[in-house]
């Protein structure tokens, strides 16, 4: 057994690699369950394991913050009936706290650049994209879903965000559920948040595919979760296109701008990630988003590139100011997604007719999944992870 860190994992990796391919043709299983990882060739009756312990000693989280406890080792009882074990753990002492590699990665790359920005850049063609493949994620809305829904074209799938200066650090599904093990995420908002939960959900799907033990389902009317058993986490949705209540009077349908019955549904959860201001912006239910550089574009159909530069040339929606000062002025710290540029510039990546009425619409308003999305996610995960 190999008791340590990701290097132990790295070491445990190459080892079953070695005999895998040795004997290519015994059979073997792997199998997960919690921090213990096996790899069994049945015929040799021989297991190599990996328990996942970053600093052999019990880490458990109390009051103060996350706490080393280093006389007690209540999870090497895995150890006992263990053959050989072997032991790697230097890796993380260098660390202040608990704090992991890829925080150190993120805040390193972001301070080596002043004044850098992972929200200002631009889109670079990058051929490892798409994260995932959208054909193996079985809850895509038909709206979203623009491969499945015939899209000829992939090109708009190999773009990454290139922040100016600063590295985004690729998705790591495996650590995001590791990180955030026993966390409720919820996402509130319109349409473009039930377009980042899917996002977020069949990136993290990917991660444990094939064999993913997660619930998914309608917890009420308006709320919806997807949970992973085996790290305890919920990715949740709560349809919500105003934050406020939108409700039905003598006059018709009301806005109460003092009121938000409907947000007890976020007591008790660990990060909020709100979106409204697309339905703000709506004289009924007109849809935005048609004007890019060029006098002879009216939509975003048969668009295959993203704009190029750092800039969309009709500047920002005169509602972003005003979100910026009102944040800026709130006593309780809030984090923007500062995403509209960066999407601005898609033009391509847009469903147009590959969403659920085929020719009969033109959707220039949601977001192919996979696609733009994806990139969202990948900076909530950047953020997320340095904040911790």
């Amino acid at each position: 057994m190999f008791v340590g860190d990701s290097l132990s994992l790295n070491q445990w990796q190459s080892l079953t690699c070695m005999i895998h391919a040795t004997v290519p043709d015994r059979h073997f299983s792997i199998l997960r369950k919690d921090d213990l990882s096996t790899f069994t060739l049945q015929e040799y009756n021989i297991s190599v394991m990996l328990s996942r312990n970053a600093f052999l000693v019990d880490l458990v989280r109390e009051n103060i913050e996350r706490v080393s406890k280093l006389d007690s080792i209540e999870n090497g009882k895995s150890w006992k009936g263990v053959d050989m074990l072997i032991f790697n753990t230097w890796h993380w002492w260098l660390h202040k706290g608990s704090r992991q590699p890829i925080e150190k990665l993120i805040k390193a790359k972001v301070a080596q650049s002043s004044g850098c920005d992972l929200f200002q850049g631009s889109w670079v063609f990058d051929d490892t994209y798409p994260l995932y493949n959208s054909s193996i994620c079985p809850f895509i809305e038909q709206e979203f879903d623009c491969q499945g829904n015939g899209r000829p074209d992939m090109l708009y799938l190999k773009y990454k965000w290139k922040p100016t200066g600063c590295d985004l650090p690729r998705f790591d599904g495996e650590e995001f559920l590791r990180r955030f093990k026993g966390k409720k995420l919820l996402f509130v908002g319109d349409s473009l948040s039930l377009n980042q939960w899917r996002s977020l959900t069949c990136m993290l799907h990917a991660t444990v595919h094939p064999k993913p033990n997660f619930m998914f389902g309608r917890v009420d009317h308006d709320l919806s979760a997807f949970t992973f058993q085996d790290y305890d986490i919920s990715v949740m949705l709560s349809r919500n296109e105003f934050l406020v209540d939108l409700v039905t009077e003598n006059i018709g349908r009301v806005l109460k701008l003092n009121s938000i019955e409907n947000g007890k549904s976020w007591k008790g959860v660990d990060t909020l990630i709100f979106n409204t201001w697309h339905w703000w912006l709506h004289e009924g239910h007109n849809q935005p988003g048609k004007a890019w550089n060029d006098s002879n574009l009216a939509t975003c159909q048969g668009q295959t590139q993203p704009l190029s530069g750092s800039s969309y040339p009709e500047g920002l929606p005169p509602a972003i100011a005003v979100v910026k000062e009102v944040l800026n002025n709130m006593t309780t710290p809030v984090t923007l997604l500062d995403i509209t540029t960066l999407s601005q510039l898609r033009k391509d990546g847009h469903p147009s007719v590959y969403g659920t009425n085929g020719e009969n619409e033109n959707d220039c308003s949601h977001w192919c999944v996979a696609g733009v999305p994806d990139t969202w996610n990948e900076l909530l995960y950047a953020i997320l992870v340095s904040s911790d």
